[in-house]
């Protein structure tokens, strides 16, 4: 392909496109099940998005019987989306126009620079508002703008009907013009009767105004009817076939009050009444309601949807945010995810796609809804049963200390003990668990650990004791029949600690002391990884550097011998690490390093290999936002993990370099591949890619590499299209190449990087 063509291409996108900056590549790229202030969008009869926050976006296309998540493009808050034709339209409140061509599923984002308020679209327009006086109106989805300036408006809305465009501003004065701004006229409203701030929304082909408890529908003679509702603080309302269906929610009770208001006979009727004590949120406020014949959605500012499938009488909740400080994520199947969050089990059968909490929590709602418990620590069987303990924020609060499901968290049940404080797993020894707790403090810092058994009829009883370790520095590694404890003990300066391993081999009935490191500073273990060689890797970390040592000194174990060695290339890695994982299977992890010029931190993705006894990691990009990498199930795959537990789609490992791409630039990436579709392949292959500029890109060669064989072809007949100046796409014909397993390998600037292919028949 010539440069020639490539820049007649480039000039086509920048003409034609002056306003778009980035695209989605992968469909579902993201998975971010945390930080959703969700709204509703209906694109057609059971097709919804659910969008929000950092740019969350939800999909279903039937009804809500399934559902999906993809990256829509933004990382921005989604404030308001519309549809034209059956393109998909909204913008961001950073004011980007985000277009979709394929509902919901790739987004275009264009950066604009009005300070855009409200977005409505016909088949024929698309409208947006910017507050100093603006209109934006486009004919083409967005490829192009026409600029209407409206004097002495301050606008609060835009709405579209067919071809003619109406103006709401903050006085709730309203103009329209049937020409696209040649001439504007004006509406009486009913201004002086409004109470309170006015909403303003357009539903189907009525526009309405709401205050306090007031509702005026602009009538087809643009003549408004008034509609009193006997319900106050009504926030959000649709248009419904029989005249309006609205909710209020109480922050104190948890009550959510569902209202239909038939038109005809002027009756205001109470629908259900619905009360769920799990939702997390101050304010409680119904954000968002959609009605779709006998399907009615429901969101909230606490980041929940509630769905109905017989027009409000009941209701289910589809997802709820999970709020943590328990533990991480465990994955049983594709199907099954749970997590322990502060005080419920979250459980997924759709792969993480939608949480549901359970029926079982530990908060008085009494007084404030005040936080007696916490889960604090579990030990899952299987992905139904499973053992839980509580921690206690106050002292006479009434709660057993240990929980058990076979519903995965569905319901607890409590064993009654209640005579116990701050239980804590410790390790499984197959026909009963090894529990610690601790017993009495030794000032502020220093606990005294007791361990017992559990035995099958679930009493305790205690075999040892380990004195004076310091806060919460004690772990656990089982390997065979031998338990190594990792733990920190105070001494009588309290501003010292002792990094110290013991070891036990007849199930912590006799404990001793193998290792420790003391000095003038606070030590304690970090970092364990334990391999199949019998080996645990570990680090200490040191508030100051020690004489022999670097603060974050590495470590060997041999769990053979007992005898621990040190290891000449430090790391510090971090993962969402399973008991039963070895370091091999875990293989992805992240680096963190301390800046010691602004105290701050860095992250990395690391590949992690151990050859011979020796511990070995190689960088393969950075990690900005400090993911942790955790290993899908038997797959190749891996799943990110972001802060507060966020859960990210589970992606290929080559493409964790891939995850910085943010905006126009990535580091130190010529080009970048992703993975080939379709894959299998028989005939036409497409490969995606982002590469620095298209400029470079006449340099480019292509090469497919038979794995099992070794023999390398070059493709030199391709084709190539841009989405922009960073993300392009490939397309070749594999028809000819024999059966087998293949890389497809890119080569830029003497930089390579290949993705993996299947070719069947």
């Amino acid at each position: 392909m010539s440069i020639g063509l490539i820049m007649i291409r480039l000039l086509f996108i920048l003409c034609f496109f002056p306003l778009l900056l980035l695209s989605q590549i992968n469909e579902d790229e993201y998975y971010n099940i945390s930080g959703f202030n969700l709204n509703i969008h209906r694109i057609d009869k059971g097709e919804y998005l659910f969008y929000g926050d950092n740019g969350n976006m939800i999909r279903t296309y039937d009804s809500g019987k399934t559902y999906s998540q993809n990256y829509s493009g933004t990382k921005n808050q989604i404030m308001q989306l519309a549809n034209n034709k059956d393109n998909v339209v909204g913008f961001t409140n950073k004011y980007e126009f985000m277009a979709s061509y394929d509902k919901g599923s790739h987004w275009i984002v264009s950066k604009l620079t009005d300070s855009i308020v409200s977005i409505d679209a016909s088949d024929e327009l698309v409208v947006m508002a910017s507050y100093f006086e603006n209109l934006l109106i486009s004919s083409d989805v967005g490829k192009t703008w026409k600029k209407l300036k409206i004097n002495d408006k301050f606008i609060k809305s835009a709405f579209i009907i067919g071809t003619i465009i109406y103006v709401i501003d903050m006085t709730n004065s309203i103009i329209y013009t049937e020409d696209i701004g040649e001439t504007w006229k004006h509406i009486d409203s009913p201004i002086d009767n409004f109470e309170n701030f006015v909403i303003a929304r357009r539903n189907g082909n009525k526009i309405s105004l709401k205050d306090y408890s007031s509702l005026y529908e602009l009538n087809d003679d643009l003549t408004f009817t008034r509609i009193d509702f006997d319900t106050k603080y009504i926030y959000k309302y649709i248009t419904t076939d029989y005249g309006y269906a609205y909710a209020i929610a109480n922050s104190n009770t948890r009550e959510i009050n569902y209202y239909n208001y038939n038109r005809e006979n002027k009756t205001e009727e109470l629908v259900s009444s619905y009360s769920n004590l799990y939702f997390y949120g101050n304010t409680f406020r119904v954000l968002d309601l959609e009605v779709d014949d006998n399907i009615v959605f429901m969101t909230f500012e606490n980041r929940t949807i509630l769905k109905s499938s017989d027009y409000g009488k009941t209701w289910e909740v589809i997802t709820s945010t999970p709020i943590f400080n328990g533990g991480p994520l465990q994955v049983f199947d594709s199907n099954n995810w749970s997590i322990l969050a502060s005080n419920l089990i979250y459980k997924s059968v759709d792969g993480g796609v939608t949480f549901k909490p359970g029926n079982d929590n530990f908060l008085d709602t009494i007084n404030s809804a005040v936080l007696t418990s916490n889960l604090h620590d579990y030990h899952y069987f299987n992905k139904d049963s499973a053992i839980f303990f509580t921690k206690h924020i106050y002292a006479n609060t009434k709660i057993d200390e240990i929980y058990t499901t076979n519903d995965g968290g569905i319901t607890l049940k409590g064993l009654g003990l209640n005579t116990f404080d701050n239980i804590d797993f410790v390790a499984d020894m197959k026909d009963y668990l090894l529990l610690s707790r601790w017993k009495y403090g030794s000032g502020s810092l220093g606990r005294n650990w007791v361990y017992y058994t559990l035995d099958s009829d679930l009493n305790l009883d205690s075999i040892n004791v380990i004195d004076s370790v310091y806060s919460n520095f004690l772990q656990t590694v089982v390997v065979g029949s031998k338990i190594y404890i990792f733990y920190a003990k105070i001494t009588e300066d309290k501003n010292k600690s002792i990094a110290t391993i013991a070891v036990s081999s007849d199930t912590l009935k006799t404990i001793k002391d193998i290792f420790s490191i003391k000095n003038d500073s606070l030590n304690n273990i970090t970092g364990k990884l334990v391999s199949r060689n019998g080996n645990i890797y570990f680090n200490n970390n040191s508030s100051i550097p020690l004489e022999n040592y670097t603060n974050n000194s590495s470590f060997r174990l041999d769990t053979k011998t007992d005898e621990i060695h040190i290891v000449d290339k430090p790391f510090a890695i971090l993962s969402n690490y399973g008991i039963n994982t070895f370091v091999e299977d875990q293989k992805y992890f992240k680096t963190v390093e301390l800046i010691y010029e602004d105290t701050s931190y860095k992250f990395k993705y690391v590949e992690v290999s151990v050859e011979g006894t020796e511990f070995k990691y190689d960088t393969i990009g950075n990690n900005s936002r400090g993911f942790t990498p955790m290993k899908y199930l038997n797959s190749e795959d891996v799943i990110l993990i972001g802060g507060l537990q966020n859960i990210w789609k589970k992606i290929e490992p080559d493409r964790l370099t891939s995850v910085e791409i943010w905006g126009s630039k990535t580091e130190n990436l010529p080009i970048y591949p992703f993975a080939p579709s379709p894959n299998p392949a028989k005939d036409k292959l497409r490969v995606k890619f982002y590469t620095e500029s298209m400029e470079k890109i006449d340099k480019l060669r292509v090469f497919l590499v038979n794995i099992t064989t070794g023999k390398k072809v070059e493709i030199k007949h391709y084709e190539i299209s841009f989405t922009n100046n960073w993300n392009g796409e490939l397309a070749f014909d594999v028809s000819d190449f024999p059966i087998g397993s293949y890389l497809v390998n890119l080569s830029l600037d003497d930089y390579n990087r290949s993705s993996k292919l299947i070719i069947t028949k």
